[in-house]
């Protein structure tokens, strides 16, 4: 049975705590009293919003060292691939996919408000028992990465956080699943379980009370509409948000097809990437500010990025595309600030 682990000398003084982050107590103290967020709310595909959070820069600072010096040192199971930097086997997205590929039959699960779910308690208890560490430092590292009580989303900290938030009761939750012969990973609060073969409705059953039952012990819950059963042939009937056309897409695992005995994206996907660069190349430069334009920019490349890791072959050429195009956005400034460096 694979489980979470800290390969190295657990940390059990703020001393030792300070070495391992490579700042002195002054800058801890620091952080620790301007333990401050801004709200960024994020619009999702749906539509609905999603309230993440941005950290004081001094709090930052110390949050990306605590991810750095301790979060990049643990060893994950497996199954887990939210977020994880890991040279030796890399995780995202696709790894995330993969092994549900060609599969007979996919459980997809989304976790409930699962950043807000993840209490002090649950952190304090990963630090103290899952990396060992002495509970003084517990209850600091605690302290530097929550935020009223809860685990913010948008920190660095807390995806690494959240990966950890089952790390006793998953392994058994994943062994009991390997042995009925299902497949099993999680990336962040998505759930994915699948068959070679067909299962029968009281397998299900049993599949979902075992899952709702091991999240249960950190508090969390299933989303009851985000809880869905499919066989291979079956499609995901919606809505386009534009159009309010019905749509009707293949099963998908963190945005990916599973259809295939390999990870694709959809054609309907495809589409709106394409249509993505499109709507960037005919945005007129002086429009927009700067800085939207670069973050449009760049999360037009990322989608591209994904099509281009996937094999298909339009990737590519989108990707020369919005190059020319970045080009041409920096001509146009550079022109725009002799002007009126003229003035």
């Amino acid at each position: 049975m694979e489980h979470t682990y800290y390969p190295h000398h657990p940390i059990n003084s703020l001393k030792a705590l300070n070495r391992a982050l490579g700042i002195d107590e002054d800058e801890i103290f620091h952080a620790l009293s301007n333990i401050s967020y801004k709200e960024v709310p994020i619009k999702k595909k749906d539509g609905a919003i999603r309230v993440t959070y941005d950290a004081t820069s001094a709090l930052k600072v110390v949050q990306k060292k605590v991810t750095s010096n301790i979060f990049h040192r643990v060893n994950f199971p497996h199954y887990i691939h939210g977020c994880i930097r890991d040279t030796k086997t890399p995780r995202n997205i696709y790894t995330n996919a993969y092994p549900h590929a060609g599969c007979k039959q996919v459980i997809l699960c989304d976790i409930k408000d699962f950043f807000p779910s993840i209490k002090a308690k649950t952190v304090f208890f990963i630090f103290r028992h899952c990396l060992g560490f002495s509970p003084n430092v517990s209850q600091r590292l605690t302290d530097l990465c929550t935020y009223n009580g809860t685990l913010p989303q948008g920190a660095s900290t807390s995806s690494y956080i959240a990966n950890l938030a089952f790390w006793d009761v998953e392994p058994l939750l994943v062994k009991k699943l390997e042995s009925l012969g299902l497949t099993y990973t999680r990336f962040a609060d998505d759930i994915t379980i699948s068959a070679k073969k067909s299962i029968s409705k009281s397998l299900k059953t049993q599949v979902l009370h075992e899952v709702r039952r091991t999240i249960r012990k950190r508090g969390c819950s299933l989303k009851k509409n985000k809880t869905i059963v499919l066989k291979r042939s079956q499609v995901i009937i919606g809505k386009d948000k534009e159009t309010q056309e019905t749509t009707r897409n293949p099963i998908t695992v963190t945005s990916l097809s599973i259809h295939h005995s390999s990870v694709t994206i959809s054609k309907v996907e495809r589409r709106k990437v394409r249509a993505f660069v499109d709507k960037l190349s005919k945005t007129e430069f002086n429009r927009v500010s700067y800085h939207e334009w670069c973050r449009r920019y760049s999360s037009a490349m990322g989608r591209v990025s994904r099509l281009i890791s996937c094999g298909h072959k339009e990737g590519e050429p989108l990707k020369q595309r919005l190059k020319a195009l970045k080009d041409e956005h920096k001509k146009f400034h550079q022109r725009s600030s002799n002007v009126s460096g003229r003035k």
